[in-house]
């Protein structure tokens, strides 16, 4: 995923959180980590 990819995916999180809609809110914020993952 590249940076511009996820910065709309979060921009669309935080309008459903604020909607709350929260499992969408959750979803889209679980593929922003998904495609940044903790490097060991």
């Amino acid at each position: 995923m590249h940076e511009p990819e996820a910065e709309q995916l979060i921009r669309q999180a935080y309008e459903a959180w604020d909607a709350e809609d929260w499992l969408t809110a959750a979803g889209l914020l679980e593929r922003v980590l998904a495609g940044f993952p903790d490097l060991p």
